[in-house]
C-alpha cells in the first residue's frame, strides 16, 4: 500500500498553562490540502489524540481551531502539561507536482475572558517556556543557557534581568502586582499573568 504525501511541523511544544482552545493561522497559498491534523498528547496518556480538519481552502488566510474541552477533560489538572506533538498537512494525491510555500501566521493559546498568548514564529516556540502561566508567588523560565531573560511591565520597563546559568531558572513574583507581563530571552518572549 503507498503512504499518502504529507508534511509535518513538529512542535513537541509543552503546554503547561491552561488554555481554553490552541487557535492556528496560516495560508496554503496554492497548495491543495485533503486535510490538517493536530496531534494532542495529555500528560496521564501514553498516546496522543488526533483533531482533524477538512476543508482546507487554497490562497485563503485561515484559523484552525482545538477546542480542548471537546477533546479532554480540561477540569482533571492531570492532563496537563498538554504537549502539542506536531500539527500534519496530508496533501491531495491530485497537487501539481511543483514548489509550494505554505505561510504560517500563528499558533495562539486562548485563556478565559478572551485572553491570547500567541507564538508567532513557531521554530521558536521551544526556545523559551515559562510556567505556570497564570502564576502568583514564582515563574519558573526554560530557556537557553547564556541567554538573557529580561521580565518588562506592558509599559516597556524592564522589571528583572538575568541570565540562563543552566537551562532552568525560578523567579520571585511574589513583588508583582496583578497583571500581565512580557517575558524576553535573546531569541523568543511570551506573556504571563500574575494573579
Amino acid at each position: 500500500a503507498l503512504r499518502a504525501p504529507y508534511v509535518q511541523l513538529n512542535a513537541g511544544m509543552r503546554i503547561y498553562s491552561l488554555p481554553k482552545k490552541i487557535a492556528f493561522t496560516f495560508n496554503p497559498n496554492a497548495a491543495l490540502f485533503s486535510d490538517v491534523t493536530f496531534e494532542v498528547k495529555a500528560n496521564n496518556e501514553r498516546t496522543s489524540t488526533s483533531v482533524k480538519f477538512d476543508d482546507i481552502t487554497p490562497n485563503k488566510e485561515q484559523t484552525l481551531v482545538v477546542d480542548l474541552a471537546k477533546v479532554f477533560n480540561v477540569s482533571d489538572m492531570i492532563i496537563y502539561p498538554l504537549t502539542l506533538s506536531y500539527i500534519k498537512f496530508n496533501i491531495n494525491t491530485s497537487i501539481e507536482k511543483t514548489d509550494h510555500v505554505v505561510d504560517i501566521k500563528s499558533l495562539q493559546l486562548i485563556y478565559d475572558n478572551d485572553f491570547v498568548v500567541e507564538i508567532d514564529d513557531i521554530t521558536k516556540a521551544n526556545e523559551l517556556m515559562v510556567y505556570p502561566n497564570p502564576a502568583t508567588d514564582y515563574l519558573v523560565v526554560e530557556g537557553t543557557e547564556g541567554d538573557v531573560v529580561r521580565v518588562y511591565d506592558l509599559e516597556g520597563k524592564v522589571l528583572s534581568q538575568f541570565i540562563m546559568h543552566n537551562a532552568q531558572c525560578t523567579i520571585d513574583a511574589s513583588s508583582f502586582t496583578a497583571g500581565t507581563y512580557i517575558i524576553k530571552s535573546n531569541t523568543a518572549s511570551c506573556k504571563v499573568i500574575i494573579k
